[in-house]
Order: structure tokens, then C-alpha cells, then sequence
């Protein structure tokens, strides 16, 4: 390897130059311009301008970086307490459905067996006795309250009669 191979490399990795390196640099003058360029390039560069507002346009988008993000965790938070919430929900009602079932399971099995119709007619009646069913409405109210208009249209008029105007009622 030649010197100025030798120069070359070590300017390019940043190592120290070692005594026969520098006594090259005397006699070559390529060699000294490469171990110069550096130092020269140092002292000409200029810190890059960042120009006005730099400092205001990285606030304001750190500030929004910082919003969306805030927001995008509510929104996570919010969906999982609400998934627990659906899934805390099926669980107890899962739980709670046999335990009713259970209570009757005994009844049925000692009953003595009946024929199918019989049996058919004991559920239809169970179903029946079941009190969350019965309390539970069978129709929207605006479509009973519907055909019933024109009966308390009348019932008012009977209650208040029209007096004619300039007569007695």
C-alpha cells in the first residue's frame, strides 16, 4: 500500500495520522490538501437556517400529533370498557337463565310421563306461567292507541258538548 492510500484512509476514518504519515504530507501535496479539506470545510459551513415560524409550526404540530393521539386512546378506552361492559352483560345473563330452567327440571322429571299432546299443552302452559313474559308488552303502544282515537274523539264530545254561538246549551 502506498502512502497516500495510507494518508487517505485515515483522514476518511477520522484516525490520528502517525509520524511517517505526516512526514509524507511535506512532500505531497495532494496528500495535504485531503488532510486540510476538513478542517477547511469546518470553518466555511454554516449552520442551515431554519427559517422564520420553524419553531411555531413544530409546536403546533407536535400540539396536534399530541390531540389525535389523546383522542385515538379515548376512543380505545371507551370501545373496550363498552366490550366489557356487552360481554359482562351476556355472562350474567347466561348464568342466570339455567338457574331458572334448573328449578323446574325437578318437577318435570318426577311428573309421570304423559302423551305428547299432553306433555305439548303442559309447556305451552308453562310458557304461559312465565311472569317476565307476561309482563312484557305484546304491542307498541302507538298501535293501540291508534284505532282508539276516534272513541275518545266522541267520549269528549259527549263530556263537552259545542254550544251554538249566540244559543244555549
Amino acid at each position: 500500500m502506498t502512502r497516500c492510500n495510507l494518508v487517505a484512509g485515515a483522514v476518511a476514518t477520522g484516525a490520528p495520522l502517525t509520524d511517517a504519515e505526516r512526514a509524507h504530507l511535506d512532500g505531497c501535496a495532494d496528500c495535504a490538501a485531503l488532510v486540510a479539506l476538513p478542517r477547511a470545510l469546518a470553518r466555511t459551513a454554516r449552520a442551515a437556517d431554519p427559517g422564520p415560524g420553524f419553531s411555531a409550526r413544530m409546536t403546533v404540530g407536535a400540539h396536534r400529533r399530541l390531540v389525535v393521539r389523546r383522542r385515538r386512546r379515548i376512543a380505545t378506552v371507551a370501545a373496550a370498557a363498552m366490550a366489557a361492559a356487552v360481554m359482562l352483560f351476556v355472562t350474567v345473563r347466561q348464568v342466570q337463565r339455567p338457574a331458572a330452567d334448573q328449578r323446574l327440571r325437578p318437577a318435570l322429571a318426577t311428573a309421570t310421563p304423559q302423551a305428547p299432546e299432553q306433555s305439548a299443552r303442559a309447556r305451552e302452559l308453562l310458557q304461559l306461567t312465565r311472569f317476565e313474559r307476561a309482563m312484557a308488552p305484546a304491542a307498541r303502544w302507538d298501535d293501540i292507541e291508534a284505532p282508539l282515537r276516534s272513541h275518545r274523539a266522541l267520549l269528549n264530545l259527549h263530556r263537552h258538548p259545542v254550544t251554538p254561538v249566540g244559543g244555549t246549551p
